[in-house]
């Protein structure tokens, strides 16, 4: 779990430090903040998904059921994200800080949902030594 752990923060990291330099060029261009969130947010589905089915969990295999399940985790991810971003900017806390602090609340979440729900089976275990 510890090996799953890092690389889903490698990867992690890659993936949303260029969607948060497009968040912020998007904010830049006078988008709102949801917007932008939104937008990075869809554009970020197919390149999480493919990043940590194979390099997170070694798991080349895919389905149109695993690819769904990924979807609704990712609609749950969005809300959750852009419910944190409006409330933490509503209280007073700059966008781009707030926009951090959900990107890694909501990465947790996702690392604990994909580990044990999407990408569970014996490819992710073997790769975890669990």
């Amino acid at each position: 779990m510890i090996a799953q752990l890092l690389r889903f923060g490698l990867v992690g990291a890659g993936v949303n430090l260029i969607l948060y330099g497009i968040y912020l060029g998007l904010v830049a261009l006078s988008l709102s903040i949801t917007a932008a969130a939104t937008l990075v947010f869809l554009g970020g589905i197919g390149l999480s998904y493919t990043s940590h089915r194979r390099i997170t969990f070694g798991n080349a295999a895919t389905s149109n059921r695993r690819r769904m399940m990924f979807a609704l985790l990712y609609l749950a991810g969005y809300g959750i994200q852009i419910g944190l971003l409006n409330g933490l900017v509503w209280t007073g806390m700059a966008h781009q800080i707030a926009q951090l602090v959900a990107m890694i609340c909501v990465a947790v979440f996702y690392f604990v949902m994909q580990r044990q729900v999407i990408f569970r089976g014996p490819a992710a275990a073997s790769i975890s030594g669990s």
